[in-house]
């Protein structure tokens, strides 16, 4: 989230309109307590937009993109695969030292679950389709310390809360031991506080940084579904599925090289990760920016 925010004034896109296209991969675990089983998330996606100056160190944009997300819990024998849509608008402002940033984003999609039952030499397979539905709300701010004549450092803050919206839906395909599957209802809110150094070089068309950081989470970390077996008489039957839970503090690590092919082109490789005791997480990028 920071990071993102961070970008416009690493590239030097203060006071300037342009476009931008970004490529990403995304590999995540998050080990369960107590008996609750491990979950992996691989995928990828695309993503563009387009941002113009609106005067006073302001810059407004909009942005859109797609993302096809495959989860896994082995230990469960349970898939899932996700193709999602992203669209998004965003703000944000950069005078002197200081920089803030704000913005909204709505994701949708269409989720296809995979659930195999053995039953000794015979192997049942449930499936089921739901749709999701997340808004989110990102505000950040920040300011840019310049410890000498080419090395930067930014310090800032952001709040980051998305709302989740899940579908109930109805596995087939097993009979009797398929499920009926509860609607599902998220909301968590993370905090984070992170630091990063910028080096220019080459006259300013290589910059590489590195940064470091705490995120915070608070709300709904439990992962949690409400299920009764297909055909269950109504309001009977019913039982918890418990998911690995978020954790709610987690160490968060960047690093990256924008650089300037052209004078009005920027192309920045960037990798961006989350580490805990029970959460790894890391994302990696590659963006250009075309500004006029």
């Amino acid at each position: 989230v920071l990071g993102g925010v961070l970008n416009a004034a690493e590239t030097g896109a203060a006071g300037a309109s342009g476009a931008w296209a970004e490529a990403f991969v995304l590999d995540s675990k998050l080990d369960g307590q107590a008996g609750v089983a491990a979950a992996t998330t691989g995928g990828g996606g695309f993503a563009a937009g387009f941002d113009a100056d609106a005067g006073n160190g302001w810059r407004v944009g909009f942005a859109g993109g797609y993302s096809d997300m495959a989860s896994d819990t082995d230990a469960r024998a349970t898939s899932a695969d996700g193709q999602f849509w992203h669209v998004g608008a965003y703000a944000a402002w950069d005078m002197g030292p200081w920089w803030a940033g704000a913005a909204l984003s709505r994701l949708t999609g269409d989720v296809d679950t995979d659930r195999q039952i053995g039953l000794g030499p015979v192997t049942l397979a449930a499936s089921g389709r739901t749709d999701v539905d997340t808004t989110n709300v990102t505000a950040a701010f920040g300011r840019r310390f310049q410890l000498n004549e080419a090395t930067a450092l930014d310090a800032g803050a952001s709040v980051n809360g998305t709302r989740l919206k899940q579908d109930a839906y109805s596995e087939t395909g097993a009979g009797v031991l398929s499920l009926d599957v509860a609607a599902v209802k998220r909301t968590v809110w993370v905090s984070e506080l992170e630091a990063r150094v910028t080096r220019s070089m080459a006259g300013g068309k290589l910059k590489p940084y590195a940064g470091a950081g705490a995120a915070f989470a608070s709300g709904d970390l439990d992962s949690l579904a409400s299920a009764a077996f297909v055909g269950s008489p109504s309001g009977t039957g019913a039982f918890v599925v418990d998911g690995a839970e978020l954790p709610s503090a987690w160490a968060t690590l960047e690093a990256g090289v924008a650089f300037k092919p052209s004078e009005r082109v920027w192309v920045s490789l960037a990798y961006d990760g989350a580490l805990a005791e029970r959460l790894q997480e890391h994302r990696g990028g590659v963006k250009v920016s075309l500004k006029w």
